[in-house]
């Protein structure tokens, strides 16, 4: 994709009741037994040529009140957590739209805004969390992205694996670019198990901090020159800028054999706009003195 494209932050999770998945048929199925279970335990048995025999016993009449409720309650929940998921929509829309635009303060006012209005559900709740954190991870508010990150990754229930997913490899790039490489380490390795099956495009980039605090800038710059191809198909142009600068940065740390490159990966990232680059320099004195020195 084209790094001149305008600034997108990494896409945030969709709405879980969005997706049609196991959990949900089971879920359907499960009501259904319900329903054939309660007919069974509550209707009158029809009549037929056998002898009559002594009537079975009935359930006493609070508890097939309590049984009935239970199935409307849980029915209700369902509708009105469909309904606010189909809602919540608009906010996730709006608030990706103000992203793009770089305005990370009107960006989190709206998800603020759905956190509050959808907080008694538990699974939206965690998602806005996690879009709020990464508003924060862009201002450089590194502590509180760490937190509103770390409580939408700990959220448990059902369509909430591709949330807690995002939440790990989010939680990976704070860690890498405030420094804690072990953290870091710890929470890529997890994203990386639970996105066996998803697109782990996301974990390129904190993967590349984390060697470049290493001070592996040759195996950073080796890696990403063996994929640039197809990182190039597959990585937003923001994520491409991002690498970019990382491969830069790599190929400087190596000497005369890798200076004569630098200034050609960094041209294309010139004009840079103001405070693109922040939250690398923000806690990564190395990175900010480089960014500085090649005017970005």
């Amino acid at each position: 994709m084209s790094e001149s494209q305008p600034y997108l932050p990494p896409p945030p999770p969709e709405p879980a009741a969005k997706r049609t998945n196991w959990k949900t048929l089971l879920g359907w199925l499960v009501l259904v037994a319900m329903f054939i279970a309660f007919y069974q335990l509550f209707s009158t048995p029809s009549p037929s040529g056998a002898p009559p025999a002594a009537p079975a016993p009935r359930p006493t009449p609070w508890l097939s009140y309590v049984l009935w409720g239970a199935v409307l309650v849980a029915l209700a929940w369902f509708v009105s957590f469909v309904r606010a998921s189909n809602r919540s929509a608009e906010l996730f829309r709006r608030g990706a739209e103000l992203m793009s635009l770089r305005k990370f303060v009107e960006a989190e006012a709206v998800y603020v805004e759905g956190r509050a209005r959808y907080r008694f559900f538990s699974s939206l709740r965690a998602t806005f969390d996690h879009n709020i954190g990464v508003c924060a991870l862009y201002r450089c508010e590194f502590d509180r992205a760490v937190e509103l990150l770390e409580q939408a990754r700990s959220v448990i229930g059902p369509w909430t694996a591709v949330l807690r997913y995002a939440a790990s490899s989010q939680l990976a790039l704070v860690h890498s670019l405030r420094g804690d490489v072990d953290a870091a380490a710890r929470l890529l390795a997890e994203a990386e198990s639970r996105g066996a099956e998803r697109d782990r495009s996301a974990l390129y980039l904190p993967r590349a901090i984390i060697a470049c605090r290493k001070g592996e800038h040759e195996q950073v710059s080796v890696d990403l020159e063996g994929r640039w191809q197809d990182l190039e198909t597959t990585q937003t142009g923001t994520a491409m800028r991002a690498l970019r600068l990382l491969r830069a940065y790599a190929l400087a740390h190596l000497g005369p054999r890798g200076a004569g490159q630098v200034e050609q990966l960094i041209a294309p990232l010139r004009p840079s706009e103001p405070g693109e680059f922040a939250h690398f320099a923000a806690a990564w004195p190395e990175m900010a003195a480089f960014l500085q020195a090649h005017g970005l």
